[in-house]
């Protein structure tokens, strides 16, 4: 896994800007993630995965042009490395059946706060 300055590389995939960067503040007030990567749609994702290395993506499950389960099975048959959280504010049995059946290592609810989300990640390594 590739890792910048000792940190593991994160990139934020979801369509609310104020959520995103809550989440970056979030990860930048950790000493082992550093977020170098924000999208805002599936396919900013995907694009962004294509040009560079993530050690962990977080997901939301819906974004405005795909579900994030699609989003998912798309990168892991893309072949990436990275270690996929799915964000979800529907914290469901079903929703995070679904995602983690679609190649997620995790899921957290995006209403069980700061310390859930770090939890959820440093899980996944």
């Amino acid at each position: 896994m590739e890792v910048e300055n000792g940190k593991r590389r994160v990139l934020i995939v979801d369509d609310h800007a104020v959520l995103r960067e809550s989440i970056r503040m979030i990860i930048d007030d950790t000493p082992d993630f550093t977020v170098v990567g924000e999208a805002e749609t599936a396919a900013e994702a995907i694009e962004a995965c294509e040009k560079a290395i993530f050690d962990l993506i977080l997901l939301d499950v819906r974004l405005p042009d795909k579900q994030g389960c699609e989003v998912a099975r798309e990168l892991k048959s893309s072949g990436t490395t990275a270690k996929i959280v799915a964000l979800s504010m529907r914290d469901e049995e079903s929703v995070k059946r679904q995602m983690l059946n679609a190649g997620s290592d995790a899921f957290v609810s995006k209403a069980a706060g700061a310390d859930a989300l770090i939890e959820t990640m440093r899980s996944c390594f």
